[in-house]
This record gives structure tokens, C-alpha cells and sequence, in this order.
């Protein structure tokens, strides 16, 4: 077969073309930048953690041991103190807001979401264990999660005021919307390359069993409220719609309640954005039948890591 000396050299300036357009690819995507991942996390007492630290992977206790995970940065409010500063910390697993030798399943879950992500993960976590929506229940401290204009209004922040001297409040809802506005005036606002929120995660329910046929009103006005203000606050319509991964509860849990449960799933349902995680078989302290023990708290990690991950919301 022959070919021409013309031929020759077209063929050869395309393979330098081809060439040249390919180490322009790849000299770029190593500039390539990406925004801070954010979560949201909250709930109650499975959400703030109480499987026992002994029975936790051997990674949650090597962030114990070097004083917080460098991967990982949180800012974490669970109703007593107002966290006003905006500030994140190197992840240090915690329970009832302080060092403890318990944890929750968002510890394994971070741990999974940080290992895929080139850079560090930020979490905006808000929990109180016994908390409910419906105010009509009982509820830890008499704080609330309910999102009622009225009731918010009359209700006031959870949490110590240092400016008052004074601990009124009994909003966990407005709380977790205002750490949410102090982290992005403080912290991710400053990021060079932007932030994204992912997602808000939701593990509760067990507090709202006595009025668990209006769980699904107020989930949904819970899930419209945090949506509108973290649109509001940045800006960006697109949080209307921000993923609600609300994790279920077990049926073997002493606090289960039939209703609760429909009514997550009829969200889920209703709502493209709003996802339902199965968690009946993640095990159970054996000492209270209530919260997930160290397997139980591993493999919810896992659902919803797999569920993040479905919905590509990993970074």
C-alpha cells in the first residue's frame, strides 16, 4: 500500500493535535478545583450517639488518640450551648456534647465519606437525645425541634445566651439554622473555591411516638423550614430541594411507633429529594433496646453511605 508524503504528514499532524489536546487535559485537571463538601447531621439521641466507644471500629478510637481527624471539621451544637461562632474543630467523636466513651453511626460514616474525598469534609451537626417536633410530647430540657412560625416565634434559640446570661430558648430548630449562618459568614464563605451543602441526614422520632400521627405534618414543615432558610441565607434556590436522608428506626426499639415510620416513607414518597433508610436490621444496646450498639451504628454508617453515595452526594 502506498502512501503519499502528503498523507504522511497530515497523519502526523493529527496524532501532534491529538497529542497536544491531551497534555492540556491532564496539566488542567490537576488545577481543577472543587467546593467544600458540607453535611448536615441532626436528630436525637441515635443522631448525637450512644453505641459504646469499646465497640467502635479501630479508626473512630485513632481519632481519639491523635486529637481530632484532620480529614474531618465540625461544627456541633446539641441544644445546652449556642455555638455562635461559626467555627469548625478537627472531628473528635463526642456524645451529649462532650468527650465520652460513646458515639453514633455518623462517627463510621465520616470516616467513609472522608476516605473518598481529596480533601477535608465539613459537618454542621446539631443533637439532643429524648428531643421531639410535636410539642405535645414529652421532650428533653423542654427543647423542640418544631418549625411552627407561631410557636418559633414565642419559642426563641436553644441553648445558653452569653449576651443574657440566660437559657429561655427552647428552639433546636432555630439554633441549627443560626450555627448554619455563623459557618457560612465565618467559615465557608472564605473558602477560595466555594462550599456545597450535600445534604441534611435526620435520625429521630422515637420522642414524637405519642403524637406519631402528626409526624408526617411535622417532618414535612421541619424539612420545608431548614430547605427555605438555607436558600435564603445563601442565596441559591437550588436548596429548596436540598436531600433529606432520614434514617428509620428499628422495630425492635422499645420507642418504635408505626406512624413515625409511615409517615418518612409517605415523604419519601411524595418528595423526589426526601430519602428513607431501612435500618431494622442495624442491632440494638441489648441494656436499653433503644440505640444502635457498635454494629448496629457500623452498618447504618454503611446504608447511608451507600445511599450518599447512589445519589452521588459524595464529594
Amino acid at each position: 500500500m502506498n502512501i503519499s508524503v502528503s498523507s504522511t504528514t497530515k497523519i502526523f499532524k493529527m496524532r501532534i493535535s491529538l497529542f497536544t489536546l491531551l497534555t492540556v487535559m491532564i496539566f488542567s485537571a490537576q488545577f481543577i478545583t472543587a467546593k467544600v463538601p458540607v453535611y448536615i447531621v441532626a436528630g436525637q439521641s441515635n443522631a448525637d450517639g450512644r453505641a459504646l466507644m469499646e465497640e467502635m471500629p479501630p479508626e473512630i478510637h485513632r481519632y481519639i488518640e491523635s486529637n481530632g481527624a484532620e480529614n474531618i471539621k465540625m461544627s456541633y451544637c446539641y441544644g445546652s450551648v449556642r455555638n455562635t461562632l461559626g467555627l469548625f474543630r478537627s472531628y473528635v467523636p463526642m456524645s451529649e456534647g462532650e468527650n465520652s466513651d460513646k458515639c453514633g453511626f455518623d462517627a463510621v460514616l465520616y470516616s467513609m465519606i472522608a476516605d473518598s474525598a481529596d480533601n477535608p469534609i465539613y459537618v454542621i451537626k446539631e443533637s439532643k437525645g429524648g428531643t421531639a417536633i410535636d410539642t405535645a410530647c414529652e421532650s428533653a430540657k423542654n427543647l423542640y425541634w418544631n418549625a411552627s412560625p407561631q410557636w418559633l416565634a414565642d419559642a426563641g434559640m436553644a441553648g445558653y445566651d452569653p449576651m443574657t446570661d440566660t437559657t429561655n430558648g427552647r428552639s433546636l430548630l432555630l439554633q441549627l439554622e443560626a450555627n448554619i449562618d455563623s459557618c457560612i459568614s465565618t467559615t465557608l464563605s472564605s473558602m477560595p473555591d466555594g462550599y456545597e451543602f450535600k445534604c441534611i441526614i435526620w435520625h429521630q422520632g422515637e420522642s414524637d411516638r405519642a403524637q406519631g400521627e402528626r409526624y408526617y405534618s411535622n417532618l414535612k414543615a421541619l424539612v420545608e423550614h431548614l430547605r427555605h432558610h438555607i436558600a435564603q441565607k445563601t442565596g441559591d434556590e437550588s436548596y429548596l430541594t436540598l436531600p433529606f436522608i432520614a434514617g428509620g428506626i428499628n422495630k425492635d426499639s422499645r420507642q418504635y411507633n408505626e406512624h413515625v415510620e409511615n409517615a418518612k416513607i409517605r415523604l419519601a414518597g411524595e418528595d423526589g429529594n426526601f430519602h428513607y433508610i431501612d435500618l431494622d436490621d442495624c442491632e440494638l444496646r441489648s441494656d436499653d433496646n433503644l440505640h444502635f450498639n457498635g454494629n448496629g451504628a457500623s452498618l447504618a454508617a454503611k446504608y447511608f453511605y451507600e445511599c450518599l453515595k447512589e445519589l452521588d452526594l459524595l464529594p
